[in-house]
């Protein structure tokens, strides 16, 4: 009895792997919580530094009987927090242990999202193992069922023997289909690891 369906393996663990890894949205997540807390330590280096700001100012006046009609300004101002008792330099440690922990949360993921792809790999090879050894049974079913039919025929066989040849071909077509049922799941777990 051959297969009644092709199957095709999934591609390689690598590169399920690399898709999982470009595609999942936990992933995109961990990485974009180091990026807004590598950007909150850089706000935070920034206190070092003075800060400086600009603005003008210009108004003309139509009409008037001021002896300067027009008036401007021009302001400039910069400011630097010299002496703040440490608390800017605590200020970007906190902000660089938070991208640590944020890069160890990004690890975790990425190490849980290898072993969930791993796992479905091997629940895959389980699956097409167990389908191998089901294709075998069937074709020893169906050669016993004949052998005990043609037995039957000849009186060499009881009606017994013929159900019972029976009973294991139906429970081998049976075990055929789940397993059959257990591959297509496992592909589809795979995809599933690579898709979201």
């Amino acid at each position: 009895v051959e297969p009644d369906d092709a199957w095709v393996p999934p591609g390689s663990f690598e590169e399920a792997v690399r898709i999982a890894l470009d595609r999942r949205p936990d992933v995109k997540a961990a990485r974009l919580r180091i990026a807004g807390e590598a950007a909150g330590r850089a706000a935070a280096r920034s206190d070092f530094f003075p800060k400086l700001s600009a603005a003008g100012y210009y108004d003309r006046q139509k009409e008037t009987l001021a002896v300067r009609p027009e008036t401007w300004e021009l302001v400039g101002t910069a400011s630097w927090r010299i002496w703040d008792w440490g608390k800017t330099k605590n200020a970007v440690r906190a902000a660089g242990r938070r991208v640590e922990a944020s890069r160890a949360d990004a690890t975790l993921v990425e190490d849980r999202i290898v072993r969930d792809v791993r796992e479905a790999f091997l629940d895959l090879d389980e699956a097409a193992e167990n389908r191998a050894a089901a294709d075998a049974g069937l074709r020893f079913a169906v050669e016993n069922a004949r052998a005990t039919g043609d037995r039957f025929d000849v009186g060499l066989a009881t009606t017994t023997d013929v159900l019972d040849a029976e009973t294991i071909l139906t429970q081998a077509r049976l075990d055929r289909a789940k397993a059959g049922y257990d591959l297509l799941a496992g592909t589809l777990g795979i995809g599933w690891h690579r898709a979201l």
